[in-house]
């Protein structure tokens, strides 16, 4: 059976490569002679042997680029070997732009750009974070301190500063809050509570040495009732009243201000009296005039202090009906009347209910 592939004939030899080409005028190429397929690290040709004698293999160095010949126009850039044993001019390229540990890819000392950051740069960059470490803390301390104040302060933002400064419950300034024609019925009643706060804890330090005396416990324990609830009551029921009246000019408090008015009056005028076992009193619990005989016969230095007590009830008795005739005045003067009191304590009662939810709305259940 003969080979498909083999054309005898027409200049064709037998054995032939069927894919060679038949002749040099056929494609304007030659075939390869066998000795041109010799194999150059065979020692069996001369010419062979000649050609490896002739050439020297150039072993890379240090100085010397092993990747240089290496043909430009290589279709596999850096990584295509050309036949003069190298890289091609792309991968000299890439292998020259590839960073050194001392060197930065984008030109610089630094894998950032620069010669990095030195010790002086370092030094003003903590300089700057305790700097403003610092300037928090100060302003944390400023709001604490402005905090403080808050809490202490009234709804105008004014410090409390009354009674006293190291133990204050209200803001008082007479001078600055209370209107020019509303000044001089306030400062007399703030004369009266001060003679009343007196004249109380007076009596409350009779009382208590007369306890040790005589061992009058119940005297003792009413003194002591009068002065607990007399002093914090008559600040807020009446004094305050008439401040915050006159300095919001509003007729609803002083109309407050005179019922709880009257009930200091007979107050003060029932202490300078002191009727024993009137409501229930004990007999020595106030130091007032039907009791200073008895109190001189017991011993004269208790008589004496009782009186000074006594004297200071009346006083304040007597003020007290000089202070409410000023109120009226001022009152009177600011235009109000008995029946704009009346429109705005009904008001205020109606807020006040609405306020803690009592006030219900028709068909609310």
């Amino acid at each position: 059976m003969s080979n498909p592939f083999e054309r005898v004939g027409d200049g064709m030899e037998t054995g032939m490569n069927p894919f060679g080409l038949a002749s040099d005028g056929a494609r304007g190429r030659r075939t390869p002679s066998a000795e041109e397929f010799s194999n150059p690290f065979e020692g069996g040709g001369a010419s062979s042997s000649a050609a490896a004698a002739s050439e020297e293999i150039e072993l890379p160095t240090p100085g010397n680029n092993a990747y240089a010949g290496v043909d430009a126009r290589s279709t596999f850039g850096a990584y295509d070997v050309g036949s003069g044993g190298g890289v091609g001019a792309a991968g000299r390229n890439a292998a020259a732009s590839v960073p050194t540990p001392g060197g930065s890819a984008f030109g610089g000392g630094s894998a950032f750009g620069g010669a990095g950051v030195s010790s002086s740069a370092l030094a003003a960059q903590q300089r700057d974070l305790e700097r403003r470490e610092a300037e928090v803390v100060r302003r944390e301390r400023d709001l604490e301190v402005r905090e403080r104040n808050v809490r202490g302060s009234g709804a105008g933002g004014q410090t409390y500063n009354w009674p006293f400064k190291c133990w204050a419950i209200a803001y008082h300034n007479i001078a600055a809050e209370i209107p020019q024609e509303h000044k001089r019925c306030v400062q007399m009643c703030y004369l009266v509570y001060c003679i009343f706060v007196l004249a109380l804890l007076c009596n409350f330090i009779v009382v208590t040495f007369r306890l040790f005396a005589d061992q009058e416990f119940s005297s003792f324990l009413m003194a002591f009732i009068y002065t607990v609830c007399g002093i914090p009551g008559a600040y807020y029921l009446w004094y305050r009243r008439v401040y915050n009246s006159c300095k919001s000019n509003r007729a609803f408090g002083f109309l407050w201000f005179f019922l709880m008015f009257m009930v200091h009056i007979s107050f003060v005028v029932f202490a300078s009296v002191s009727p024993p076992g009137l409501f229930g009193a004990e007999q020595m619990s106030l130091c007032g005039i039907m009791n200073f005989k008895q109190a001189m016969e017991r011993d004269k230095v208790f008589g004496y202090m009782h009186a000074v007590v006594m004297s200071m009830f009346m006083l304040d008795a007597c003020l007290a009906v000089i202070c409410i005739r000023l109120v009226y005045t001022s009152f009177r003067g600011g235009g109000h009347t008995m029946e704009q009191a009346r429109a705005e304590a009904y008001q205020e009662g109606i807020r006040a209910a609405a306020t803690s939810g009592a006030f219900r709305g028709p068909g609310a259940v």
